[in-house]
């Protein structure tokens, strides 16, 4: 609080402000979980999501004193010339591995509060093999060669980031030490991981290892930080002047009022989809309660669902900006306009996630918090950082991030997942691609200016109007089989489903016959309304 009250009396920018805020929320809620763990008996998940708060706030703290260090000082001044590509490159590779340093911190805390530790033995054969083995049986083994993996996978996104921030000596000293340091950490890191077996499980190396964990997420924060500020800068530099009749820059976040950015933080969360995905975890619900849940229920999965869709989406924008900012339909959202910094979406997205992670696990359970978490982790890591600019199958492939919320609604009522919910989540998997594709032929100049492989972009508007109507049509097909193979819902699903997919199908057929912009047009509104539709009437015929 003081520090907040610090920087509002100082009139500091709101990108020191905005990182203080989420120190302080973050603190309420260590506060709040402090006590749920002591009441529960500290649960392994709960003793974990606790140990995440505390590196969070450790993260937006050493984020604010970076910023604070650096307002004096102009970009000429921090950071060096490097091109907009390779900022770019550095920035996206340092986000990967701090939330993988992330994870390996996580993964480790699960390990010790589940008490394997020690599952894979002491000496030299506990590490790096398990008891002398590479797949052991035992469930704690299990839980603690996770975490190993984790760390692998950690090390090589890590040395990755380093390598990067490395060739950029010659142009950058300060990149180029945090990432010798960042290695170094890493290193050590691992050596006194092996240390803990051999040594018997000594508190000794057991502290230093979480130590030296949390210093490598730091030092990668840091690492971030100077990749947005040589970013920034490159980007400044390429910018047009304002004598050569340009459009005007975007507007500096710290000018705005508080009420604008607070409007902005709205908009990141892409309340639009957040509706729609809300229906369908909703949906879930009433089909597995077979009538209305609680209005408690409702509420929490409801909630933590918001706050884990508008996380994903913020992070999206956050790691998206220059790709928006390409394209005319997303050129005008906070981040690609310059209303809202990168780092400030990507920080923002962390925060609703983890509090979703934590309304969903306490007020329903671990299963369905999981699960919200892990479609907005799939959202992020697979299809943002990888698919989308890389395959023409990018929103086949990430269309399951946006088929996750029926499987949340129905395990945070049952508990587990049936044969019901994964039909629900293929409906919408089945569903994502021809929504998208008809969207995609409408700004399929915008996708090839962002250089996005989209499917009309790489193999023509012929071949797109055909695969929309071969996924319609396996929509349809999984909306029959879901009545026939669950016998969940009665005749008037049925006839509503049938009724539904007609009107689809005639609309898929009409786009691949007329080849007109207004018919794809068309489409795209028609399979809007379809979900919204089609799980209005799963929730109809469940209750009745």
């Amino acid at each position: 609080v003081s520090l907040i009250s610090t920087v509002m009396r100082q009139g500091a920018a709101q990108r020191v402000f905005l990182p203080a805020s989420i120190a302080l929320a973050f603190l309420a809620g260590q506060i709040v979980l402090g006590g749920v763990t002591v009441l529960t008996e500290l649960p392994p998940a709960i003793v974990t999501l606790h140990l995440a708060i505390a590196q969070a706030i450790f993260a937006t703290l050493l984020v604010v004193t970076v910023r604070a260090a650096n307002a004096g000082r102009t970009a000429d001044e921090t950071t060096a010339a490097l091109s907009a590509n390779e900022a770019d490159k550095l920035l996206r590779w340092a986000l990967i591995a701090s939330a993988a340093t992330f994870a390996m911190i996580l993964s480790g805390a699960y390990v010790v509060a589940s008490a394997a530790t020690s599952a894979c033995g002491s000496g030299f054969s506990a590490w790096p093999l398990c008891d002398g083995a590479l797949n052991p049986s035992g469930q704690l083994q299990a839980i603690h060669m996770g975490h190993r993996f984790v760390v692998i996978l950690g090390a090589i996104v890590t040395l990755q980031a380093v390598r990067i921030g490395w060739r950029q000596r010659s142009r950058s000293r300060g990149i180029a030490r945090v990432s010798l340091i960042t290695a170094h950490l890493l290193v050590a890191q691992i050596i006194i991981g092996a240390l803990i077996p051999w040594f018997r499980f000594a508190e000794e190396p057991r502290v230093l290892h979480v130590t030296l964990a949390t210093a490598s997420l730091g030092a990668l924060v840091v690492l971030t930080l100077l990749a947005i500020r040589a970013k920034d800068r490159a980007v400044a530099e390429t910018s047009p002047s304002p004598s050569d009749n340009a459009a005007p820059s975007p507007q500096n976040p710290s000018s705005r009022g508080l009420s604008a950015f607070i409007a902005d933080l709205f908009w990141l969360t892409k309340p639009r989809v957040m509706i729609l995905l809300l229906v369908t975890a909703f949906g879930g619900m009433v089909l597995a309660t077979e009538g209305l849940p609680s209005l408690g229920l409702t509420a929490v999965i409801l909630f933590g669902g918001a706050l884990a869709s508008g996380g994903a989406g913020s992070i999206n924008q956050g790691l998206e900006g220059s790709l928006d900012a390409a394209m005319l339909r997303t050129r005008h959202r906070p981040v690609a306009s310059g209303r809202v910094a990168p780092v400030q979406a990507v920080v923002y997205g962390v925060v609703l996630n983890v509090f979703a992670f934590l309304v969903l696990a306490a007020g329903a359970n671990v299963l369905a918090a999981l699960i919200a978490i892990g479609g907005a982790v799939f959202y992020v890591f697979v299809y943002t950082l990888w698919l989308k600019r890389t395959t023409v199958q990018n929103i086949v492939i990430g269309g399951a991030a946006g088929a996750v919320p029926p499987l949340v609604g129905w395990a945070g009522v049952t508990g587990g997942l049936d044969l019901p919910a994964f039909y629900l989540f293929a409906i919408i998997f089945f569903w994502t691609p021809p929504h998208f594709w008809a969207l995609a032929l409408l700004i399929q100049d915008d996708y090839a200016r962002a250089k996005v492989p989209m499917m009309p972009v790489v193999l023509g508007e012929e071949r797109t109007r055909w695969a929309i109507l071969l996924y319609i049509v396996m929509v349809n097909i999984l909306a029959i089989l879901f009545y026939i193979s669950t016998q969940s819902l009665g005749a008037i699903y049925l006839g509503s489903a049938l009724i539904l997919g007609g009107f689809f199908t005639y609309y898929a057929v009409r786009l691949v016959r007329e080849r007109h912009r207004v018919s794809a047009l068309r489409l795209y509104k028609y399979s809007l309304l379809y979900l919204a539709l089609f799980f209005l009437v799963v929730m109809v015929d469940a209750a009745i």
